[in-house]
């Protein structure tokens, strides 16, 4: 999704799309900025100026980095020593 947005981050369809999955995924893992960000990019992709979207989109992405790093270093590797 991330790539999609990188790739073609002025195509408003696509960007309305894509927000709508990442406002879902990341609201199902409880990482509410990421999904307020998706939200608000999905409600207003079709309306913002073209300047406004390249803006969200990058920080929607910056957002998306940040919480990756946090989910790899907290949580995938917080049950690397556990049995199962």
């Amino acid at each position: 999704k991330m790539a999609k947005l990188a790739v073609n981050g002025q195509d408003r369809e696509l960007v309305k799309r894509e927000a709508h999955s990442v406002k879902g995924s990341a609201a199902t893992f409880g990482f509410n900025d990421l999904s307020r960000l998706a939200r608000e990019l999905e409600r207003g992709a079709q309306t913002i100026t073209a300047a406004q979207l390249e803006v969200s989109v990058r920080e929607l992405r910056q957002v998306f980095g940040t919480t990756e790093r946090f989910a790899e270093t907290n949580l995938l590797h917080a049950g690397a020593g556990t049995a199962t």
